[in-house]
């Protein structure tokens, strides 16, 4: 085990930060019934974000703050049941889309935390309404689930392509419009992903069936048939049927020879991006569709490099995709360690939790910030080239935490 001192003036620092960042007034587009924690406390990002949410959770549940906890989950709740799905933030522009589907793992954190089975029961309630929205609103012909968006008009998706090309230079401005709507189309449903902007999707993004949007519906189907067993046994069987068929679709579409599974382009009726691979390739390991410790190998030297875990490995598209090589989120660097936690593998989940922490506290013990995004391949914040390099608490610190009560203090969640 590494000496800790180099890493204790981070971990202090988010501690004691966490009260900073509550913030009791939320945006006025979409107000929340409850304080939150927002990405920033200072800076850009002040809205309640969806799946950045789970990570602050994490770090906030195991340096005490379960109240806080609560609290966030309840707003996603609360937003569920208002608008009939999660949105990406609970802003005006957040209505677009959703995120990736945390809302399960916050719920199974908070309870694990409490053992509060009313609250659950509550919760359990909510997250029916969630894959309702996901079967209902994001299924394709497969049988298979994508991400989407929520407009509807040509118009707007001409005016999302439009503002992609102030983010991507290489984006042609004066594109044909029947160019600008497919395109913008498909830059709207990377952006549901989290992923905006992503070389997994390029052009192609409303034709996609992605691996860990599939991956996490398999396991919310899991756990709803887990709580509906506790709540209402007479649906136990139709999510376990929902998520075996679930399985033997993405092994028939997405596995590989290799072990990995890969999106899969169901209108070009092909894998997707077979040259790099992506951090999202770790969930299928998290949630239990594999567990085959050598394909997690293959895949962790994929996007593993000297200074951490890239978003993807490196890829010849020549566009300068943010959510890709070298640039290493929060997420990325998390979903590597979950997997290789998951499968017991020692000596590469402590490898890279060392390097996230080496990360983030080399950077923070110079200039005492947490970034929002770190290059894997050199030291120090990552040289964004679709938006300024932003300050953050939220998913960097939630995840700092995580990794350091693991390798330090053996507290864990048990998920």
């Amino acid at each position: 085990m590494q000496n800790r001192d180099q890493y204790v003036p981070a971990h202090e620092y988010i501690i004691k930060r966490w009260k900073d960042g509550l913030r009791t007034e939320s945006h006025p587009d979409y107000p929340l019934p409850y304080p939150f924690e927002p990405p920033c406390v200072d800076g850009a990002f002040k809205c309640m974000f969806y799946w950045d949410t789970f990570y602050t959770n994490r770090g906030m549940i195991l340096d005490g703050y379960i109240q806080y906890a609560i609290w966030n989950t309840d707003n996603l709740i609360y937003l569920l049941n208002e608008h009939g799905f999660v949105p990406n933030s609970n802003s005006y522009p957040g209505m677009k889309n959703s995120q990736p589907p945390y809302l399960q793992y916050m719920i199974r954190d908070v309870y694990e935390t409490t053992q509060d089975k009313q609250w659950l029961k509550k919760a359990y309630i909510a997250l029916k309404k969630e894959y309702d929205f996901w079967m209902k609103e994001r299924m394709t012909p497969l049988g298979l689930n994508q991400y989407l968006h929520n407009e509807k008009t040509d118009d707007d998706d001409v005016a999302f392509y439009d503002y992609v090309c102030t983010r991507i230079e290489q984006l042609d401005k004066n594109a044909p419009r029947e160019v600008k709507i497919r395109v913008g189309r498909g830059y709207h449903a990377a952006g549901e992903s989290g992923l905006d902007f992503s070389p997994r999707f390029h052009f192609d993004g409303v034709d996609i069936v992605e691996v860990d949007l599939n991956a996490h519906l398999y396991a919310m189907e899991g756990y709803l048939a887990e709580l509906a067993k506790e709540f209402e046994p007479e649906l136990e069987e139709k999510f376990l049927s929902a998520q075996n068929k679930r399985k033997q679709l993405m092994n028939q579409y997405m596995l590989c020879e290799d072990g990995l599974y890969y999106d899969y382009n169901f209108n070009k009726k092909e894998i997707q991006q077979r040259e790099f691979n992506f951090t999202g390739q770790f969930v299928p390991f998290i949630v239990g569709l594999s567990n085959d410790k050598e394909a997690t190998r293959r895949l962790l030297k994929g996007v593993e490099f000297s200074h951490g875990i890239a978003a993807t490995g490196p890829f010849s598209y020549g566009f300068d995709y943010q959510a890709a090589y070298p640039f290493s989120f929060p997420y990325d660097n998390a979903l590597a360690f979950w997997a290789l936690t998951k499968l017991g593998l020692i000596e590469e989940y402590t490898r890279v939790g060392y390097k996230y922490l080496d990360m983030c506290s080399t950077s923070f013990n110079k200039d005492q910030h947490l970034w929002e995004a770190y290059d894997a391949t050199k030291p120090g914040r990552a040289e964004k080239k679709e938006y300024p390099a932003t300050e953050m608490l939220g998913w960097t610190a939630g995840v700092y935490q995580w990794v350091y009560y693991y390798l330090f203090l053996n507290k864990k969640l048990s998920y």
